[in-house]
Order: C-alpha cells, then structure tokens, then sequence
C-alpha cells in the first residue's frame, strides 16, 4: 500500500511526516515518524500517532500567531538546557500542577521528543514564532556503586562541551498560517475517517 509524506516547508528545511498509508486508510492509533530535513541530513524529531503530531503542532501555532506563547518567566536560559537539568532532577526549576501531576512549565511547549531531539516552539520577547531543536542528554549506566555521582559527572562534561542547539529558526507568519492550515486540514481527514477500518469490516460482514 502507498504511503503519504506530508511537508511542512522552511526556506532551507523540511519538517516531514511520513505514514505507511495514505491518510484516508490511517487508524487513529497508528504511529507515524516525523522527521528534520536539512543540509542534506534526515533527523527524527518524532514517533507518535499522526492525530497527536497535528494536534500539538496546530494547538501551539494557533498561540503563537496571537503572540500568547512566552516562555514562562523562570526560562531565562536556554529552554534546552532546563530540559535537561529536568530530565536530571536538578533544582531551581518551575513546575505547575496538571491533572494531578507536577509538570516543568517548559513542557508546555515541547512540541515532538525523540531520539534525543527536543523541539520547541515558543513567541520571543518580541512576539516572533521561535522553532528551537536541542539536543538530550542520554544517562548512561556505568555499573558503579556511585553511578548517580559518576553519571551526573559525566552530564556536567557532556553539558559544558558538547551541548549545542542543532537549530532555531524563526517562522514569518505567512509560514505559521501556511502550516496551520495544512495541519487542520489532514487533522479533519483524520477526523473524518476515525474508525474507517472498523465501519468498513463491519459492513463486510
């Protein structure tokens, strides 16, 4: 069965999601890739089911395009860097509770995680749409009895040498809305043909 690629173009960069099968034939639940192409590379930014990769995206630009997506004011850092002294269980971060939970406030703008690529968009402090992708650290088992005090050695190294943004870009908001509305539209296909292979089998028996 053909598959379906669905581009969101940049002038120097594609974001791609790629299903196995055409969108009208797509369950709901069924995953689908996402991935950064640039300068000739291909980078997977993420692994989740197509209704929930347009989901974010659409939900996230709806905000920004009205300038109602800051960063909370306790990212006065890298956005990056905070995710990953999260991920460590550092202090000094800012949480809020949902449903129940203690969650980072930069979390609200993770749009894809995969791996150890964090993409982000967020408005800056003059209104522009910023999409921001950062590197994650992976915690490596040593085996040692002092593994916590080896592998936080070992993330401070990899912090202060070899942690850098693979890239930020700013969207016009030509580019915003032009995303936007593909997004709603496969989102409404999606929609449209929710339960597709279910309603079809049943009315073969």
């Amino acid at each position: 069965m053909t598959g379906e690629i669905i581009d969101f173009n940049l002038d120097s960069a594609i974001i791609r999601m790629i299903s196995e099968v055409k969108v009208e034939l797509l369950h709901c639940c069924q995953d689908v890739d996402i991935y950064l192409l640039k300068n000739n590379k291909k980078y997977l930014l993420g692994v989740d089911t197509l209704r929930e990769h347009l989901f974010i995206l659409k939900m996230t630009l709806k905000k920004a395009l009205q300038n109602q997506f800051p960063l909370h004011p306790s990212i006065t850092q890298d956005i990056g860097i905070l995710w990953n002294q999260c991920l460590q269980y550092k202090a000094g971060l800012t949480y809020k509770k949902l449903e129940k939970r203690n969650i980072w406030v930069g979390l609200t703008h993770l749009l894809w995680n995969a791996n150890h690529l964090a993409t982000w968009l967020y408005n800056d402090a003059s209104g522009n749409i910023i999409l921001h992708i950062t590197p994650t650290y992976e915690d490596h088992w040593t085996g040692e009895v002092d593994e916590e005090e080896t592998n936080d050695r070992a993330y401070q190294e990899w912090m202060a040498t070899k942690y850098t943004p693979l890239w930020t870009t700013q969207l016009s908001p030509e580019t915003a809305k032009t995303w936007l509305a593909q997004a709603e539209d496969v989102f409404s296909r999606l929609q449209y043909t929710e339960g597709y292979k279910e309603k079809q089998n049943e009315g073969n028996n």
